[in-house]
Order: C-alpha cells, then sequence, then structure tokens
C-alpha cells in the first residue's frame, strides 16, 4: 500500500515530464496525458489492495471470494462508466481503468464509442493537434505525421476494406506511409496491415 502511494506521488509530480519525453511538445497531447496519468493514478492504491487480497485467498485454496471480487468489480465498473461518462465525459471513463487487465476497453466500445459514433462519421480524419490526427472507425486509427509527407499510423483497422479506407484517406492528404505502430495483435488493431504493407 505504500508503494502505491509512493507510486502516485511520482505520477503526480512528474507526469508532465513523462509525457513530454513520450510525445515531444504537443501541448494538447501532454495535457490529455497528464490529466489521464493523474485520475488513473487516483485507482492504484485500491486495486492494488483488492488484487493482493485476491490473489492472497486464491493462495490458500478459497475460490468463491476471488470470483465473487471479479463479477462485482466488472459490475460496479460497468455501471460507473456508464453514469460518469454522461456527466464528465471521457474523464469518467480515466476514473474505471485502472491497467490491470482489458474490461475496462468493452466498456469504452459499448459506453462511450457508441456515443461517439452516433456523432461521427466513420473513417474521417480528425486533427488532435499540429501533427497528429485520428481517423475514426471501430477501433480508432491514429497518424502521425513526421514531416510534410511521411506518416506514421498507430494501427491500421480491422481488414482488408478499413485499410483500403485509410490509404484512400492518406492519399487524398499527399501523404506517404513510412511505417504502421502496432498497439497490440488483437485483429481490429492490425487487420489492414497486409492490405497498407502491399500498396
Amino acid at each position: 500500500m505504500v508503494l502505491a502511494a509512493a507510486v502516485v506521488a511520482v505520477i503526480w509530480a512528474a507526469s508532465p515530464q513523462f509525457m513530454y519525453l513520450l510525445v515531444g511538445d504537443e501541448k494538447e497531447i501532454v495535457r490529455i496525458g497528464v490529466r489521464y496519468l493523474h485520475i488513473v493514478s487516483l485507482t492504484f492504491p485500491f486495486c492494488v489492495s483488492l488484487y493482493l487480497l485476491t490473489n492472497f485467498l486464491r493462495g490458500t485454496g478459497e475460490i468463491a471470494y476471488p470470483v465473487f471480487n471479479t463479477m462485482l468489480e466488472l459490475g460496479f465498473r460497468t455501471a460507473f462508466v456508464f453514469v460518469s461518462v454522461r456527466y464528465i465525459g471521457f474523464y469518467g471513463i480515466m476514473l474505471t481503468k485502472n491497467g490491470r487487465d482489458g474490461k475496462e476497453c468493452v466498456m469504452i466500445n459499448f459506453v462511450y464509442g457508441n456515443d461517439q459514433r452516433r456523432q461521427q462519421r466513420m473513417y474521417e480524419l480528425v486533427q488532435v493537434s499540429e501533427k497528429c490526427y485520428c481517423i475514426n472507425s471501430p477501433a480508432k486509427i491514429g497518424v502521425y505525421v513526421a514531416d510534410g509527407e511521411n506518416v506514421y499510423l498507430v494501427d491500421s483497422g480491422n481488414d482488408k476494406d478499413a485499410g483500403r479506407k485509410v490509404r484512400q484517406i492518406l492519399d487524398k492528404n499527399g501523404w506517404h506511409l513510412a511505417a504502421i505502430l502496432n498497439t497490440h495483435s488483437n485483429a481490429d488493431h492490425i487487420g489492414g496491415n497486409r492490405y497498407l504493407q502491399g500498396q
């Protein structure tokens, strides 16, 4: 618990420097990243305590409580994100995310993502900062403009059709695809890779 509190203190004190190291002088991204780190770090002591208790009980052979705890946690987080997103938007999602597992991704997709998709057209390019863009798709695709024409994609969409639509956006803006950076290997993040690499 003391270690978790120390980590929270370090994150609060050094988060602007961490974000600057990661993204450079992208002020808006640094601002959002710092807010994200501050909010998420507040859940660390609670999550560490819950994690230690659950695993201690698993180690003693007790299985009923850990299963109950997991179901309770999922139910609470789902209800919390459903309510908080309507009042404080994306920051409500950040409060439910602790980095332990992927359940929050499902919640974000169903609660926040569906609201956003109603408001935004699919495969529309949205400028986030001077050099960063987002392509609205079922799994958001990031575009980083390294210089006037070379761009890096962060993920490529869920299939060949997504790759084709991304290619059209790149061509329309006169951009050359330098590389694709995949956040992880789920199909909805790497599905357009093969098509885009073949172009």
